[in-house]
């Protein structure tokens, strides 16, 4: 009777843990529980965002202009982040000073901010610094004259070209070109019109009267002192623009030392980073009758100084250049 029971007691026992099986398991048999998943911002760095640094930029014409600045630094966050800025980098710019804040977002929808600066100013007043092909010294073909002629001048055309393109929102040029003067001894000259006419922008083209076929090394004295007059306008805040001589028609004695000096401005723009408006190439190559052969109408017969018909060659490839550098405005050039 023991063994018949124990028997179907054991079947018994196994029937009712096979049915418990369908629920929930029997003994060893049941899933081990799951530990519950961390929240990921549990393990995520705080999201936090580092705008680039301020920009300052400067109007040709006084009107709104397009200004480009870095992206934010994002640093932290559950990935992706995401960034939006109050005014978008290329966005046109009025004259003044703009906040711009940025706005970051990660996955759990956190937010981190930072700001900076975009700052606008007109250029009010640009100085065209040199010799006697700045002061506006022309001489004719036909009859043969050499005088000085200012309101002939690269400047005064530069100033009529702005004119006619910002009305009154144009900068003043001022023409401080000086007859005869080497560029190595201007330096001081240099720095003195700087302080006095705080100008915003220095046009800079000098170094024809350093040319000497005597010299060991002929115009080199006045491209270390164009190169130390770029240095001292940088030092004032004053923005640098250099250019190259205009070329010199064959015969003369320092005619052969044009290039290689124009190439001695050229590295020093490379070097300094300043732009560069090739004279020379303009009028060598430009729109002068005889282009290339250096039998020149843009000179006059001293075969040096422009006429009036290069002084305006030399300032539409100024005006040209500050247009490119200065006026982003949208629709603009």
């Amino acid at each position: 009777m023991r063994s018949a029971f124990t028997a179907v007691g054991y079947r018994t026992a196994i029937a009712v843990c096979g049915g418990l099986a369908l629920v929930a398991g029997c003994g060893d048999t049941s899933p081990t529980p799951l530990a519950p998943t961390p929240l990921p911002g549990a393990e995520v760095q705080g999201l936090s965002l580092a705008c680039a640094a301020n920009v300052s930029r400067q109007s040709l014409g006084g009107g709104p202009v397009q200004v480009q600045y870095g992206v934010p630094t994002v640093q932290g966050g559950l990935a992706p982040v995401t960034t939006e800025c109050s005014l978008a980098s290329g966005s046109s710019f009025p004259i003044g000073t703009t906040q711009v804040t940025c706005t970051g977002r990660d996955e759990l929808q956190p937010t981190a901010r930072c700001s900076l600066t975009v700052s606008v100013a007109p250029i009010s007043s640009i100085v065209a610094f040199g010799d006697s092909l700045t002061a506006g010294v022309t001489s004719s073909v036909i009859p043969t004259s050499v005088q000085l002629e200012p309101n002939r001048s690269y400047p005064a055309r530069l100033s009529e070209l702005l004119a006619q393109r910002y009305g009154g929102q144009a900068a003043r040029v001022t023409n401080s070109g000086v007859g005869g003067e080497r560029a190595a001894q201007a330096v001081s000259r240099f720095q003195s019109e700087l302080g006095r006419l705080q100008p915003d922008v220095v046009l800079l083209m000098e170094g024809t009267n350093d040319l000497s076929p005597t010299s060991l090394s002929p115009g080199a004295l006045g491209a270390a002192a164009i190169e130390t007059m770029v240095r001292s306008a940088r030092e004032r805040g004053v923005a640098p623009i250099l250019a190259t001589i205009p070329p010199q028609r064959t015969g003369r004695d320092t005619e052969s030392m044009v290039i290689p000096y124009n190439d001695l401005i050229r590295q020093i723009a490379i070097r300094q980073n300043v732009p560069l408006v090739d004279v020379h190439q303009t009028i060598s190559v430009g729109q002068c009758i005889g282009a290339g052969s250096l039998v020149l109408s843009c000179l006059g017969d001293d075969d040096l100084h422009p006429t009036a018909e290069g002084f305006a060659l030399i300032a539409e490839a100024f005006f040209n250049r500050l247009v490119d550098i200065y006026d982003a405005s949208p629709g603009g050039p």
